[in-house]
């Protein structure tokens, strides 16, 4: 993927990313300003229901007839003992994350939605990559290895023997027994490859899913995090407890997502196995503090303080002495193909005639095939004035989010991803209108086939008009892109002309959505051009 087109797909996803942020650092916030008052004031409002609908005659005669029920049923709510209201927590939360996890299993078996976006995800992040984001996630990554888990683990386990919180040992191994027991019987079961070796950053041969990292991060540092939440004094202590661990998991999860050695649903399934092996555990902790006898509970902060150094040193020394071999996987030489028999790649079905969503849904089809040498599409559109993306800055994000906000112009403006056979678009080029603003503008997207001709590299490409921004993050289309698609041509021709522009019809005539449900209608035909960029046999 070239530098250029990583512009055109950053900014909804940098976008994704600062919402989610956004959101995690609200919430943070306002649990410590508002939790201890609203959990008050839920619980005062379920007594008041429980009240209300004690006195509906209808209600009051079914508590007449089913003392035994209503008897059960007030053990398992009773907060007085725990095997009331925290066993039933407890219990429902244990089979909801595993009732998640069986969703994520039965998505995997029937390749439904979230199994169809694991690739194209993967190949997103693949045009992100840049070495230091590589280096700084591979160091990420060796918080959730399985030897520094290990490691940090029993040193943890020393830290609380000596401060005589022993019961809390049966916490930590337990889940990490459970959760990783679980993980090895699910990679055997289910079998599933990694991601492609030509988007894997680091060395990996055990089967993917699902991910050891994410189920050994959430298990150990969802540990940690009842830990402090349990023996913590303070409501502000435990709210920045529980979000630090939080925010860790998750740089973990993205780790092995940008280092391409998973893929989304992995890491998911991770996470809840993970879970699930920390509830599984805190039931029979929390069990056994009730039946007693135990020592008191105090602060084991020192030594939830006294692993974390050791861990950090620990993957600190691991980095430097032994860094992790980066892989920088070369992809494939074309393939040669007969420049006459490039219709007969789309008959024959061997490149799709349609473009697609995250999720695999087919949306806008091909419309414009390009023969050109590599070097000469950028330049003949150029010449067209059609502009390429700027390269990723600082700069060039903050113009783009500035102009989208105020309705500037940016004549280099990032697109919205589109992709094609599971790949984000290669290039990004854009024309500006009339209206001289980034929310309207004409652009084309453009994918590199994997096949090259006599006269020049295969690419596919749509062209439509963008009217209008929608959501804040992508724009609305013309319904027309069939004139978009005559404009692209005709403006290419002029800047230097075109070698035999073809028709090819690729689609029966159709009317359809995008993934922004924009509809669109097109004649199903697709221009097919060679740019000569100098040949001989112009």
């Amino acid at each position: 993927m070239s530098a250029p087109s990583l512009v055109s797909l950053l900014l909804p996803w940098l976008a994704g990313v600062a919402i989610g942020l956004g959101l995690l650092l609200w919430g943070w916030r306002w649990l410590l300003r508002r939790g201890p008052e609203v959990a008050g004031a839920a619980a005062s409002g379920l007594r008041t229901l429980r009240d209300a609908a004690g006195r509906i005659p209808a209600v009051r005669a079914w508590i007449a007839r089913h003392p035994r029920a209503v008897q059960f049923l007030q053990a398992r709510v009773s907060p007085a003992s725990f095997t009331g209201l925290p066993l039933t927590l407890l219990t429902l939360a244990f089979l909801y994350t595993v009732s998640l996890l069986l969703g994520i299993v039965q998505d995997y078996v029937f390749s439904d939605p979230l199994i169809a976006a694991d690739l194209r995800l993967a190949n997103l992040l693949y045009a992100f990559r840049t070495p230091a984001g590589l280096t700084v996630f591979a160091f990420v990554t060796l918080f959730g290895s399985a030897r520094v888990i290990v490691v940090t683990a029993a040193v943890l386990s020393v830290a609380l023997w000596f401060q005589r919180q022993r019961l809390f040992l049966v916490t930590l191994w337990l889940t990490l027994v459970v959760s990783e027991g679980a993980t090895v019987l699910g990679k055997t079961l289910v079998h599933r490859a990694r991601p492609d070796v030509l988007l894997r950053a680091i060395t990996e041969t055990s089967f993917s899913f699902p991910s050891g990292h994410a189920t050994a991060a959430a298990a150990f540092y969802g540990v940690v995090a009842y830990l402090g939440i349990r023996t913590s004094q303070t409501w502000r202590a435990r709210v920045h407890t529980l979000f630090g661990v939080l925010l860790g998991v998750g740089l973990i999860d993205v780790s092995r997502l940008y280092l391409g050695v998973h893929f989304l649903s992995d890491v998911l399934a991770g996470d809840l196995v993970g879970l699930a092996g920390l509830l599984f555990a805190v039931s029979v902790t929390e069990w056994r503090l009730a039946v007693g006898p135990h020592p008191s509970l105090r602060a084991v902060s020192p030594a939830l303080l006294v692993s974390g150094a050791a861990e950090l040193l620990l993957v600190v020394t691991v980095f430097v002495v032994t860094p992790p071999a980066l892989l920088h996987p070369e992809p494939p030489a074309p393939r040669p193909v007969d420049a006459r028999r490039v219709p007969a790649l789309f008959d024959q079905g061997t490149l799709p005639r349609l473009t697609e969503t995250i999720l695999g849904t087919p949306q806008e089809p091909v419309n414009v095939i390009v023969i050109a040498p590599e070097g000469c599409l950028v330049a003949a559109l150029e010449r067209a004035h059609w502009l390429l993306a700027d390269r990723l800055s600082v700069d060039s994000l903050r113009r783009a989010i500035s102009a989208a906000l105020r309705g500037g112009e940016d004549p280099r403006a990032p697109l919205t991803p589109s992709f094609y056979a599971t790949r984000p678009h290669d290039y990004g080029f854009e024309k500006a209108t009339e209206a001289k603003t980034v929310r309207v503008r004409h652009h084309a997207r453009v994918w590199r086939t994997g096949y090259v001709t006599e006269r020049g590299a295969l690419f596919v490409g749509t062209v439509s008009l963008d009217t209008g921004m929608k959501w804040g993050i992508t724009h609305t289309i013309a319904p027309d892109i069939d004139t978009e698609r005559e404009l692209l041509v005709a403006d290419v021709e002029r800047a230097g002309g075109l070698v035999a522009p073809q028709r090819l019809r690729l689609v029966p005539p159709m009317l359809a959505r995008n993934f922004a449900g924009d509809p669109f209608f097109t004649d199903g035909q697709a221009r097919l051009v060679t740019l000569p960029c100098g040949n001989p046999d112009r």
